[in-house]
Order: structure tokens, then C-alpha cells, then sequence
């Protein structure tokens, strides 16, 4: 068993490996990790890798995922709305995809998990990928420490890159920034995404 975590609008590692795992579950029972891609995500914008940080409730040391709400007295979803349109408006599938994900940021939500799981079939759909979602209904104990992806995939680690440099919308701007959040891959490629990610 492969295990994920409920990642905020995923990162390409772990929709590469989500993606090529064969018995995999998102542990929604997990505890919840700071500075994590629990309630993040890395875009690129004009000024280079910017990450997006959901704010979340103060609550216990050890909160299960499943418990964490969001901190909704500070705008979060209309200044991640504006700095994801901000970054991707002349991308060429902007206007394909926008629409789709502008309703998410227009729409109150208060279970982190349930927005990040809700964002996650909507990826799928823009994906046309039809794989079901395996969510645990208690802590998952890692069996195979180097399969478990709520540990190897992290802001903290230096992934190696799931796909071959493709043009993003700075590309004469910055270097190639590998492992940004699926939102960069599909604004800038749309189905040809797997051209990219390299899923058989």
C-alpha cells in the first residue's frame, strides 16, 4: 500500500507517483504537518516559485487531517484566486480551465480535507483521468517506509524532476521550475499534460 496525503492542488511528484501506483490510499486520518503540501501549494508568478498557504485553525498537537478547518476570517481564497490568475492569464489554457477553478475560490469551505479532495477530482476531470480516490477511514501505518509519500513528498525535500522541462509562462523570465503544483502543467499544456508527466 502506497500512502498520500490529502495535498491542496498536488504537486506533479505526487500526481506522478499517485498517478503510477497501483494500490494506494489518502490517508485523511493522518495527523496534520505545518509547512507542509497539506495545506499548500507552489505556483510560478512573475516574480518566481511562489507558494500559496491555506490558513488553518490553531488546534491540538496530532489533529487527525480529517479535524483541520480553515482560518476563513483572512481572505485566502480571493488572494489565491488573484495571484493564480495574476500568474497564468496568458497561459494557453487559461481560459479553458479558469472558469472550472475559479467557482472553488468562490465557494466557502471550511474541512481542509474536503476542499483539497474536491479540488482533486476537479484536476481529474480537467485531466480526463478516470482513477478512483481510496481515502482510509483511520491512521494508515506505513509498511514500506520508502512507498509512503505523506513523508517523501515535501517542501522540505528536493525532489528529483517527474517530468522533461516544458514552456511555462515565464519560461524567458526564469530557469525552468520543476515540480510546481498540476495547475502549472495544465494552464500551460492542457491534454497534452502527459506528454510532460510521462503516465503510460
Amino acid at each position: 500500500m502506497q500512502l498520500f496525503s490529502a495535498a491542496y492542488l498536488p504537486t506533479l511528484p505526487w500526481f506522478y507517483h499517485w498517478l503510477t501506483a497501483n494500490d494506494c490510499c489518502i490517508d485523511v486520518h493522518e495527523h496534520f504537518v505545518k509547512q507542509s503540501f497539506r495545506n499548500r501549494t507552489l505556483i510560478l508568478s512573475a516574480n518566481g516559485v511562489l507558494p500559496l498557504v491555506i490558513p488553518v485553525k490553531k488546534s491540538e498537537h496530532h489533529t487527525p487531517m480529517v479535524f483541520m478547518r480553515m482560518e476563513n476570517d483572512f481572505k485566502w481564497q480571493h488572494q489565491h484566486w488573484q495571484a493564480i490568475q495574476s500568474a497564468y492569464q496568458s497561459a494557453p489554457y487559461f481560459e479553458h480551465y479558469g472558469p472550472q477553478l475559479q467557482t472553488f475560490y468562490e465557494t466557502p469551505y471550511t474541512n481542509l480535507v474536503d476542499w483539497n479532495l474536491d479540488l482533486l477530482k476537479l484536476c481529474l476531470r480537467l485531466m480526463r483521468v478516470h482513477k478512483p480516490i481510496v481515502t482510509s477511514n483511520h491512521y494508515m501505518v506505513s509498511e514500506i517506509p520508502f512507498q509512503d509519500y505523506r513523508v517523501l513528498i515535501s517542501p522540505k525535500r528536493e525532489l528529483a524532476p517527474v517530468t522533461k522541462p516544458y514552456l511555462q509562462v515565464f519560461t524567458e523570465k526564469f530557469p525552468f521550475a520543476p515540480n510546481l503544483s498540476i495547475l502549472d502543467l495544465l494552464f500551460n499544456h492542457g491534454p497534452r499534460w502527459n506528454n510532460y508527466l510521462q503516465i503510460s
